[in-house]
């Protein structure tokens, strides 16, 4: 098979305070509470077993399955199917009423596709956290997390699910010591204008680490806090230096032919 040509989109940022805030606050968007409620369940469990299947295609819809088709030369036209049959050890989201779930994706076979199109390499015996979108009677699109920290993703997971968006639960979310607890508490306290919020965050950012600071930083500017949320940027920038900061997240210069620095930076698309 031919290989694939994955694109990564990326967009240009002015390198500015204002153009880094803004683009960090809908880089850092997706909260664990995001990836929650995109999915229809959220497992923790063990492969069992995975394989793939050919599936004929008919005549008539070989237009509309044209990205699908395998690219076999000769071969009559197909789809792969990659199936995964996962036990499931625990139902953190979603109704827990079966022990297996057959996890399903139909890779895109051209040579372009979108840089979320991907299929995740199962092995039995493999064991993870799934976030599973359900699709007609089976629940099938997946989104497989490989983390060390496994623990910590299934404990903000159980918070955020118990959290059923009461504020004062996120007020004390911000004293977890779970990052990702914390982060999503940062932002969605900010997204809601919580009174006495900017007052905690800067309070906060005497003690906390440089990540923590950044995201304190990022809710600020979401509360309109800009002029506080550019002091604590300028703090990071002198403390783990600019070009440090801009590496991880991917950021760069832009040049011109020359090999000058122009007034933007291009990474990532938000």
């Amino acid at each position: 098979m031919a290989a694939r040509v994955v694109v990564a989109p990326v967009e240009t940022v002015a390198d500015t305070p204002d153009g880094l805030l803004e683009y960090l606050v809908r880089r850092t968007a997706a909260t664990i509470g995001t990836f929650v409620d995109r999915s229809d369940a959220v497992i923790l469990g063990e492969v069992v077993e995975t394989g793939a299947l050919s599936v004929p295609v008919r005549d008539e819809d070989l237009d509309a399955l044209q990205p699908w088709l395998s690219g076999e030369s000769g071969a009559v036209p197909h789809i792969d199917v990659v199936h995964t049959l996962v036990r499931a050890a625990e139902w953190l989201v979603g109704e827990g009423s079966t022990e297996y779930v057959r996890v399903v994706h139909v890779p895109s076979q051209q040579r372009v596709v979108a840089s979320d199109d991907h299929v995740a390499i199962f092995a039995t015996g493999d064991s993870g956290l799934l976030f599973l979108c359900r699709i007609s009677s089976t629940l099938g699109s997946h989104n497989r997390i490989r983390t060390t920290a496994l623990d910590e993703t299934i404990e903000a997971i159980r918070w955020y699910a118990s959290t059923c968006g009461d504020i004062d639960r996120l007020r004390a979310g911000l004293s977890q010591h779970n990052r990702l607890v914390v982060r999503h508490s940062i932002r969605q306290l900010a997204l809601r204008r919580v009174e006495g919020t900017a007052k905690r965050f800067l309070k906060m950012d005497h003690s906390a680490t440089a990540d923590l600071r950044l995201h304190l930083a990022l809710g600020l500017w979401v509360l309109g806090e800009h002029e506080a949320a550019r002091l604590i940027l300028d703090q990071l920038l002198q403390e783990i230096g600019v070009e440090t900061f801009l590496a991880q997240w991917g950021l760069k210069h832009s040049l011109t032919e020359g090999g000058q620095r122009t007034a933007t930076l291009f990474g990532p698309a938000a």
